[in-house]
């Protein structure tokens, strides 16, 4: 019980501390990663970490819901944008500019989906493909990320669709035998942000 808490703890002091107190997201960024990977050599990494479970079924279902993330975000921005915001400004406050933003890239791409796996579904893995109280917490440190650009009864929505997300990475563990397709849908879902918010960034 005190690991689960001390695992769980990592994002939200990573994302207080990071990026409120210090205003980098690439702190913020490297206190999750490395606090994750202090926390797998504590756990001695767990056999249930393993990169098997493949299913061309899982990534139809991982391309879909991919798709959807990407036209959601495109279709809602507009409504759910705060009034007046510019997301570049807002993105160069926490440090991300156009001339760094290719480092994050393959960051947000490759790495993130690779540590938050490790964490949520890897580390503190239920046994159990059933809806647990984590995949709550999981939403729950991106609400203040997102407040920082999007309105409160959207970012409500994005916690629901976040902890609702959660939830499916770990039925596709358990379903599917092993971290493969939530590495993939994870990585997959990450990508499709990236691209609508560059999209949105650069709209002429």
């Amino acid at each position: 019980m005190y690991y689960t808490l001390f695992f769980i703890f990592i994002p939200y002091v990573a994302i207080g501390f990071g990026l409120f107190v210090l205003q980098n997201v690439w702190l913020a960024g490297a206190l999750y990663y490395i606090g994750t990977v202090i926390a797998v050599w504590m756990h001695r990494q767990p056999k249930e970490i393993k990169l098997s479970g493949w299913s061309w079924t899982g990534l139809g279902l991982a391309i879909l819901a991919a798709g959807g993330i990407y036209g959601g975000i495109l279709l809602l921005w507009p409504w759910a944008v705060k009034e007046e915001l510019v997301l570049g400004e807002v993105l160069s406050k926490y440090g991300l500019s156009s001339s760094n933003l290719v480092f994050f890239i393959p960051l947000a791409l490759v790495l993130n989906p690779i540590i938050e796996e490790l964490l949520w579904r890897g580390l503190l893995d239920t046994g159990s493909a059933r809806f647990s109280w984590l995949d709550l917490a999981f939403a729950g440190y991106h609400i203040p990320v997102l407040a920082l650009a999007v309105k409160w009864p959207f970012v409500f929505d994005a916690a629901v669709a976040l902890t609702m997300a959660s939830w499916a990475l770990r039925w596709a563990k358990h379903t599917f035998g092993g971290m493969a397709i939530p590495w993939l849908a994870h990585a997959l879902a990450d990508g499709v942000i990236v691209a609508a918010l560059a999209r949105i960034l650069y709209a002429k």
